[in-house]
Order: C-alpha cells, then sequence, then structure tokens
C-alpha cells in the first residue's frame, strides 16, 4: 500500500506537469501603457471599480502573481512601490466576457537602480504580444541589502523571485496558470551583544516553490457557474526543512442561488516532527432576497487532521451572510462563521525569516467569527467602510524570542480560547484621474486565554498610501504605516519588553524622459528612524535607491 507522502508526491508530480503543460502551450498580450483613457464603471455590489474602457478582464500592462500590496506585519522591509507595476485587473461579478484584440506599443519592461546599503535591484518583465485572450509572460526581480543594522553584512539580506505565467481564454472556460519560485536569504542577527558569532552559522535560507492551475466558466448558455484551482507549494530551508502542500479550492453556483464553496489542503512534512496534515472545509448555501434583504444561508463544514489540545477533529457551524441597503449609496451587512485556519510553514516563514528551524505547525480554531459594519459611496469618488468584528479563536499563533537562543523566533499557540474585538476603518477617494488616496485602520483587543498578552501581535494598523501625477510624466507615489502596541517577551530575563510604535513614510518620484526612457528616486523609511518589528531584530534606517526604467 502507498504511504500517505508517496501519494502526495504523486499528485504534486501530475499537478506540476498539467500546470506546466498549459503555460508552456499559450502566449502573450499586453495592454498600452502610460496613457489616460476614458473609464466605465462597472458595479460589484457595494461598491464603484474603474475599469479601462478598453481593457477587459484578461488584459494587463504588468501582471504580478498577486496583487501588490502594503503589508505592515512583514518584520523584513514594508512594501516599497514599484513603479509601473499594474496588478492584475479586479475580477468582478460579471467576468464572463469576450475579450477583444487590442494591440500595444509597449510589452516588456526593465527597472534597475541602486541604493545605500549597497541596494541593488532589477525588476524585469517579459511578455509576448498578441491576441489578449492568450497570455503568456514571465516577472523577474531582485532586491538586495549587503549590509544592515547590526554587525553590517551580519544582517544583510536578499530577495529573488521569478514567476511564468499564463492565461487562455475558451468560449466556455477560462484557464490560467502561475509557476513562481523565491528565495529568501536572511540571518540571525538577533543574537545577544557580545557574542561570538559565524556569519555562516546563522545565514537562514528560504526557498517558496508555487504552481497553480486555475479554471473559471465561461459559458454564458447555461445556468451553472464554477471555478477550481489545484496549486502546490513548497517550502525548503537550508537546515533540511521541507514541507509539500497539495491546496485545491472550488466554488460552484446553480441559478444563482445555490452555491458550494470547497477547501482542501494537504502537507506532508520532513521535518523536526514529521507529520502528515490536512484539512477540508465544504460550505454548502443558498441565496434568496425578502424586504430588501440579501441572505445567504448554510453550513460550515470542517474537517481537520491535527492532533492539537482541546481541538477537535469536526466542526459544523452555521453559516450566515446578509445585506441591507440602508439608501441608494449605503448598505448594511453582517456575516456569521467558523472553522479552521490552516497554517503552513510557507505561510509563517514568509512573514517571519527569522523563524526558529525546529518550528511545529499546528492549525487554529475559528470557533466563531462575526463581522458587521456598513459600506458604501460617500460620494461618487469617495467609498467608504466601516467594520466591527468578534472572533473567539482556539490555538492562536503568537511570536515569542527562543529563551536559550534568543535570534529564533519561536511561534506558540494559546491553547485556551481567546477573543479578538475589532473595529476597522477602510476608504478609497480618487480626486480625479491624476490623484487618488486609500486609508485603513484597525484596532484590535485580545483578551481571554491562557497566554495573557498576544505577543508580537500589534494593536493598532493604520496604513495610508497616494498616488498623484502632479505635472505630464512626473508620479509620485507615497504609503505611510504605523503600527503600535506590539508586546515582546524577553525569557531570558523573564520579562515583557513593550516596543516602540513603528512609524514609516515611504516616497518614490518616477519621470518618464522619453517615451521608452524613465529614471526614478525612491526614499523607503523616510523618517530614517530605526524600529523593530520583533525583539533584538532593528530594521534598516532611511533607505535611498535610484535608477532607471526602460520599456519596449
Amino acid at each position: 500500500m502507498k504511504t500517505t507522502n508517496q501519494i502526495m508526491k504523486s499528485n504534486l508530480k501530475n499537478i506540476l506537469w498539467v500546470t506546466l503543460m498549459l503555460v508552456a502551450g499559450t502566449a502573450v498580450a499586453q495592454d498600452e501603457d502610460g496613457d489616460v483613457q476614458d473609464a466605465e464603471i462597472v458595479i460589484e455590489k457595494d461598491r464603484q471599480i474603474e475599469l479601462e474602457k478598453e481593457t477587459k478582464l484578461y488584459e494587463f500592462i504588468k501582471w504580478k502573481p498577486e496583487p501588490q500590496t502594503y503589508e505592515p506585519v512583514n518584520p523584513g522591509e514594508f512594501t516599497v512601490f514599484e513603479y509601473d507595476l499594474a496588478d492584475e485587473p479586479q475580477t468582478f461579478k460579471s467576468a464572463k466576457t469576450s475579450v477583444q484584440k487590442k494591440e500595444s506599443e509597449y510589452h516588456q519592461y526593465l527597472k534597475a537602480g541602486i541604493g545605500n546599503y549597497l541596494s541593488p535591484l532589477v525588476d524585469l518583465s517579459l511578455v509576448s504580444p498578441g491576441d489578449p485572450n492568450q497570455n503568456i509572460g514571465l516577472n523577474y526581480k531582485h532586491l538586495s541589502y549587503k549590509t544592515g543594522e547590526v554587525d553590517k553584512e551580519n544582517s544583510a539580506s536578499a530577495l529573488n523571485e521569478i514567476s511564468v505565467y499564463g492565461t487562455k481564454v475558451w468560449k466556455r472556460v477560462k484557464t490560467n496558470a502561475i509557476v513562481s519560485y523565491k528565495t529568501d536569504a536572511n540571518y540571525y542577527y538577533g543574537y545577544a551583544d557580545g557574542a561570538v558569532i559565524s556569519r555562516q552559522d546563522i545565514k537562514k535560507r528560504n526557498r517558496f516553490f508555487s504552481a497553480t492551475l486555475g479554471l473559471e466558466d465561461n459559458n454564458l448558455n447555461d445556468d451553472w457557474e464554477y471555478s477550481l484551482n489545484v496549486g502546490y507549494r513548497g517550502f525548503f530551508d537550508n537546515y533540511e526543512n521541507t514541507e509539500n502542500t497539495m491546496d485545491v479550492s472550488g466554488h460552484a453556483i446553480y441559478s444563482e442561488q445555490f452555491h458550494l464553496d470547497a477547501v482542501l489542503n494537504m502537507s506532508s512534512y520532513n521535518t523536526a516532527s514529521p507529520q502528515g496534515r490536512s484539512h477540508f472545509r465544504a460550505k454548502p448555501y443558498y441565496n434568496i432576497e425578502f424586504g430588501g434583504i440579501d441572505l445567504d444561508a448554510g453550513l460550515s463544514v470542517n474537517l481537520q487532521s491535527d492532533d492539537a489540545q482541546d481541538m477537535k477533529n469536526l466542526k459544523i457551524f452555521p453559516y450566515v451572510s446578509a445585506s441591507y441597503p440602508l439608501t441608494d449609496q449605503y448598505e448594511a451587512y453582517v456575516t456569521l462563521d467558523g472553522g479552521y485556519k490552516f497554517n503552513t510553514l510557507y505561510d509563517f516563514s514568509t512573514d517571519i525569516p527569522y523563524l526558529n528551524p525546529q518550528t511545529i505547525v499546528e492549525n487554529t480554531d475559528n470557533k466563531v467569527d462575526v463581522n458587521l459594519g456598513v459600506r458604501g459611496d460617500v460620494t461618487d469618488k469617495w467609498y467608504a467602510r466601516l467594520n466591527v468584528g468578534i472572533k473567539s479563536m482556539r490555538n492562536l499563533p503568537m511570536y515569542v524570542n527562543n529563551q536559550i537562543d534568543q535570534q529564533y523566533i519561536d511561534v506558540i499557540y494559546d491553547t485556551g480560547v481567546t477573543k479578538l474585538f475589532s473595529i476597522g476603518v477602510s476608504s478609497q477617494y480618487f480626486i480625479n484621474d491624476e490623484h487618488n488616496i486609500e486609508l485603513a485602520y484597525t484596532f484590535n483587543n485580545y483578551a481571554g486565554g491562557k497566554i495573557d498578552t498576544p505577543y508580537h501581535l500589534p494593536t493598532s494598523e493604520l496604513f495610508v498610501k497616494g498616488e498623484h501625477l502632479f505635472v505630464d510624466k512626473l508620479t509620485l507615489q507615497w504609503q505611510y504605516g504605523l503600527l503600535a502596541g506590539i508586546t515582546a517577551y524577553d525569557g531570558i530575563n523573564d520579562v515583557d519588553v513593550s516596543l516602540d510604535p513603528i512609524n514609516r513614510l515611504d516616497i518614490s518620484l518616477h519621470y518618464q524622459i522619453q517615451k521608452r526612457l524613465g529614471a526614478f528616486i525612491s526614499s523607503d523609511n523616510t523618517i530614517g528612524k530605526s524600529y523593530s518589528r520583533y525583539l533584538y531584530y532593528p530594521q534598516r534606517g532611511i533607505q535611498i535607491k535610484g535608477g532607471v526604467t526602460y520599456r519596449f
């Protein structure tokens, strides 16, 4: 009989083979870059999204595997604006569209520069012109710092990422695929002052590999809608830890009323504690409208295999999502859900490069998850949302420095029931075609549980960003982030340590010198204050970069 690992490896080989075949068999197109175009408004339930009038769902300037986002909880570097990067256009409910052919003047993009800390930057996008119903492309990015805030080269870092993607739109189905490989090299420089350290002994090199194949219904002539994604994620480090994860997710709709969501996750390990883990979630629900209320009601059926303390393997919970229009511009909403969060080394290591190599992964039980609030358009250019969340969790992961080797960040789990109360405000303001601003703020209050303090989890998170075209060819992008209320645990002295609030301002200025050639200068952490997202890990001060961009 085949073992679980053998079955997993066999399935993963088949997934990768299908994915690579799809990518290899497609061709690419891309949108025009740089000119302001007329726009049309597409309504997505509670908000307005502007799309270029000629740009359909699968056309883009430059596509990235994941939308470029600002992640203030990243312990390394805040995400930096990169000029001329375009996210994949947001999908909207009426996604079943025929894509018309469109020629583009530019299809390739290169950005290169260097900054203090001896930090070279390379960003390359290669795509082929053609039918936008059939796309393929390649992205590569390098960003490294030769020195850091602690003992110069002992706090260096280097990130390399390459991805190949493809999309093909058929008459009845849209197919897409993405294969990505990333290396993230860092050092455990959070050691005690005066410690005798060998640089090679503190090196931490994480490798991430992922491949995803997606299918999406594009048939307008029946009552069914569906989507299916099959993927593989692999995590490998220089401490001989290996995690292989298969992810399958799908959504099916019949007659716009009967819905079924399903997710399957399976992981196998070669770690200090080898194990096999799995998670399954099925959520059937029915949509009905009455008295102005749009209601989804059903069940959330969850299975998980972790043998965590006081956590069950089966969980069945009601699922409810409802909205009610208060006016033509505003609606109130509420959701009720519960289930398990499938945690992985892949996710933990993406967020925390200083993770202890001996980390053991366990799931989190979201016992109750309630969200309610109001959202809508304050004006035709200003969207806002107010959300109140109440969540009850068992086995919530927290992060503390190891009591023996303080440079290692341990993941610990609160086996009690932690209650999280949160208030969130988000807003987008499109002043005009040249100026827009986004804001998001979240306040978190943790209570209960067996661990009194939610170590390294912030209580306040603020993010504001903007993009402005002040004069022709000159673009300014900026983002400000604030993290506050972070408490760490000093295990050596057995005391809690309150970390200083993190204030960070990033600015990027780009000038299009000629049609193809441009120049940029950016300032990251412009305030210049060294901060620590994790205890003993001060981050770099002000980082100035400059260079050129070229499109062809």
